[in-house]
């Protein structure tokens, strides 16, 4: 139901973001201490219950799908890309995904040669960053919970890319304060992530959803290493914390002009002699 989608997405993002929190932490200390092959080796076991788990799923409700193909898929991207261009909030939706996945995703890809390079710590330094990140993210969907869904779809997305861009170019220039910055861009990007795919699947009808989710789901997926890349490569010419001073200024600048934008000077003034 419309009223409890955004409770789901919540539930499903707190659920997520739990082993965001416990992750990373529990892999800084076992890498430091045993070593990075003893921590793949956990990594690759702790797989194992999951395995088990959908190995015991009964499949006698399953459906099976002869028609899916890549043409198929790119044929359901593309009539979702017509439905969300003419509807003018998601076209904004799908902008600002755009954006925050190339520029705002790559603060956590990054965040290895960032902690390196400019906070100048090692593999525990980066444990408790991601998950302060995590912890962030989870504060953020209990929130985004707690909102009606007519207001979810009215909230306006740029505030939170507001405070990730401020968050990223604090952490550029005041490296120490970069766990309590993660900390922000975890509750904003949960928060974002949110409200953007609440929206897109509330004002979407039942026969588009899915396309409008395939979309989505295409940008937010692509995006985030494709900024990644571009970033990377940027990062190798200029540094890895001009690469962060960059994309936190794209971000800000970004998210304000769509919140304040500049007047049509294209329109003449009707009393002007």
């Amino acid at each position: 139901p419309k009223d409890t989608l955004p409770n789901a997405l919540a539930l499903h993002s707190m659920i997520f973001n739990v082993a965001r929190m416990v992750g990373p932490t529990i892999a800084g200390f076992v890498v430091k201490f045993y070593g990075l092959e003893f921590g793949f080796i956990v990594n690759a076991i702790s797989f194992l219950p999951l395995i088990v788990v959908l190995l015991l799923i009964p499949d006698n409700h399953a459906k099976t799908y002869s028609n899916l193909s890549f043409k198929k898929f790119f044929e359901d991207l593309i009539e979702g890309f017509r439905y969300v261009s003419t509807n003018s909030v998601l076209i904004n939706t799908f902008v600002g995904l755009t954006m925050y996945s190339l520029f705002g995703m790559p603060f956590g890809m990054l965040m290895q040669a960032f902690v390196k390079s400019v906070v100048k710590s090692d593999i525990l330094g980066y444990g408790l960053i991601m998950g302060m990140m995590g912890v962030g993210a989870f504060v953020g969907a209990n929130i985004v919970a707690s909102v009606n869904p007519e207001r979810l779809i009215k909230l306006r997305e740029e505030f939170l890319l507001v405070v990730i861009g401020a968050s990223i170019l604090i952490a550029s220039i005041k490296p120490a304060l970069t766990p309590y910055a993660a900390f922000l861009i975890g509750a904003c990007q949960s928060s974002f992530f949110n409200i953007t795919n609440s929206r897109t699947q509330l004002l979407s009808p039942s026969n588009m959803k899915g396309r409008t989710i395939s979309l989505y789901s295409f940008i937010n997926t692509g995006g985030s290493p494709t900024g990644t890349f571009i970033l990377g490569m940027l990062g190798n010419f200029i540094g890895v914390r001009n690469v962060y001073i960059l994309s936190g200024l794209i971000l800000l600048f970004f998210a304000i002009s769509k919140l304040f934008p500049l007047v049509n000077l294209s329109k003449e003034p009707k009393n002007f002699q």
